[in-house]
């Protein structure tokens, strides 16, 4: 069974040219680029929220232990320099 899904998840050269050939009988020619423009837009928009988001949790962790080491640092300097 997951074999079966595993096999449908990407779409190869055929499958793009039956989806291309039904949009064309579906919308016709003038239309065929405009729809073909809003879905390339969309699918790009999804692809950078998803390395936006991706990002975000990679660096997060990061991010945060180097707040807390500049905290860390600066907490001692003034310690260092009540000490004086």
């Amino acid at each position: 069974m997951i074999e079966f899904l595993i096999i449908f998840i990407g779409a190869g050269g055929p499958e793009v040219l039956i989806i291309l050939l039904v949009l064309l009988l579906l919308f016709g020619v003038k239309e065929a680029p405009k729809i073909l423009r809003n879905i390339s837009d969309i699918f790009l928009k999804i692809r950078n929220s998803a390395d936006e988001f991706k990002h975000e949790i990679m660096y997060s962790d990061m991010k945060a232990e180097a707040d807390e080491k500049e905290m860390q640092t600066k907490a001692q300097n003034l310690n260092w320099e009540n000490c004086k």
